[in-house]
């Protein structure tokens, strides 16, 4: 080995150890993120799985409530509650996660196929994912929120609830769907399908 290809081995053997720092450093940087990302998925859930339960429960009583949002259970007038179903999609704005955005689109994808025979489907989004997924077999998407913070509070979600609670008031929905992915693990992730109105 010539004295210039000696340095040259060595310069090498440094770069691949800086370069094994940094990746380490990325490592523990997203380890830490992936850390606080499972936290707080964990930590609503609770809350979530409680008024689920509150919501249900309300449900089965439809009978004995008056109000906007149950009036269009009981009105049986089509004139008065068009055929038309919302469904929210709910996506990233971003790719590289794996099944989280795939199993949403698929659902809902599925969710069109099986009940475009009966009733129209219009589409609100909340991530570029699902909206560009939407987008390309051409439905009718009445509103799309792809701007969304990496921490959503409820502020950020408040127009997305007054936009669709409106349009079902309206009479312009029979039926608003939500289909979300629900976290399990950092491996593994379902979506569902929920009916919210």
């Amino acid at each position: 080995i010539t004295m210039a290809g000696s340095k040259e081995i060595k310069r090498r053997i440094k770069s691949v150890k800086n370069t094994k720092k940094i990746t380490k450093a990325m490592e523990l940087v997203a380890a830490s993120k992936m850390k606080r990302a499972v936290a707080s998925a964990l930590s609503s859930r609770l809350y979530a799985q409680y008024s689920w339960e509150i919501l249900t429960t309300l449900g089965k009583n439809l009978e004995s409530i008056e109000g906007p949002l149950f009036e269009n259970y009981k009105v049986e007038d089509a004139k008065k509650t068009q055929n038309n179903t919302l469904l929210i999609l709910v996506t990233s704005n971003r790719g590289l996660c794996g099944a989280y955005n795939a199993q949403a689109i698929k659902k809902a994808l599925a969710f069109i196929r099986e009940n475009t025979d009966k009733t129209n489907i219009d589409i609100l989004t909340v991530g570029k994912r699902g909206d560009s997924a939407m987008r390309r077999i051409g439905k009718n998407i009445i509103a799309s929120f792809n701007e969304m913070p990496a921490n959503i509070s409820l502020s950020n979600a408040t127009p997305i609830s007054k936009l669709s609670t409106a349009e079902f008031v309206a009479g312009k929905y029979k039926k608003i769907f939500v289909i979300y992915t629900d976290f399990v693990s950092a491996m593994s992730q379902t979506a569902n399908v929920k009916q919210i109105l």
